[in-house]
């Protein structure tokens, strides 16, 4: 680290030409980056913010006039509304995940809308579930499933465990199956809104056989806050349309299976239309 300690003119044209030349950069990095707290970082987040010259993410910032800009997620949807959104098509990439699940299996459950379908379907399988959500954790321990959480703090609009004692617990399970939830698709791999998340998303991934990212097709070509994943370390992807190239190219060539939902989304539509 640094010894040298910035002025807050001098923190906030690093933090600016850092933008320039990257297109988002968080807290931490710049905190490292200046040899001072996070919490001196966000409060020039936060006056640069209302000078309009960056707009703040979860733990980060980007050039609200960059055009790479409109790449990225700046706010994530409450659980409500994510899980109203693409309602079909999140139904039936549950519907065609479940169908991985073999009994007497410990899988993970991550956060998300779509993940939380998929806990929906599981309930009475004769099998071990894990997961971070609480959502999902009480779902399933209401209906009398086996299922386990993590210790560790509490954050997020779903909410989830977070945190070094989380990644801790973690990393003494064995997963033969991780569910994976994610905001946004790119050429370089899975993103998320949450850094926290991420970490545990990450720590979830290594400790899984396999693991298997559930997304529909509105969060193809998105970037968020923090990178997940790499393409190497996903097995499988689920979601209810073809990938547009080049995402189709990158996941093909890391070896990533693609199994597409249409079907389950057109039949669905038609059970919809029949009044069901």
């Amino acid at each position: 680290m640094s010894s040298k300690k910035f002025h807050a003119s001098q923190r906030r044209d690093m933090i600016l030409t850092s933008l320039e030349r990257d297109g988002l950069v968080t807290v931490p990095m710049i905190a490292k980056l200046c040899d001072t707290s996070e919490m001196t970082i966000r409060r020039d987040f936060d006056f640069l913010e209302e000078l309009g010259l960056l707009a703040r993410t979860h733990g980060a910032a980007i050039l609200p006039d960059s055009p790479s800009a409109k790449k990225f997620d700046t706010i994530e949807p409450s659980l409500d509304r994510r899980a109203i959104l693409n309602q079909r098509a999140k139904f039936a990439i549950a519907t065609l995940a479940l169908q991985q699940i073999e009994p007497n299996q410990t899988i993970a459950l991550d956060v998300g809308s779509t993940v939380f379908a998929l806990a929906e379907r599981i309930k009475g399988l004769p099998i071990r579930v894990f997961s971070t959500s609480l959502p999902i954790a009480r779902h399933l321990g209401q209906a009398g499933a086996k299922v386990y959480m993590p210790g560790g703090a509490v954050q997020g609009s779903e909410p989830s465990i977070v945190g070094a004692k989380a990644i801790e617990d973690l990393r003494r399970f064995h997963f033969d199956i991780s569910f994976i939830g994610v905001s946004g698709l790119a050429e370089d791999g899975f993103y998320d809104y949450s850094i926290e998340e991420t970490e545990i998303k990450s720590a979830m991934v290594l400790q899984s056989k396999r693991n298997i990212v559930l997304m529909d097709s509105s969060k193809f070509g998105r970037v968020s806050v923090a990178r997940i994943s790499e393409f190497s370390n996903i097995n499988m992807l689920i979601t209810e349309q073809t990938p547009p190239d080049p995402l189709l190219k990158s996941l093909k060539a890391a070896g990533v299976e693609i199994l597409i939902a249409s079907s389950v989304v057109t039949k669905m539509k038609k059970e919809f239309s029949n009044g069901f």
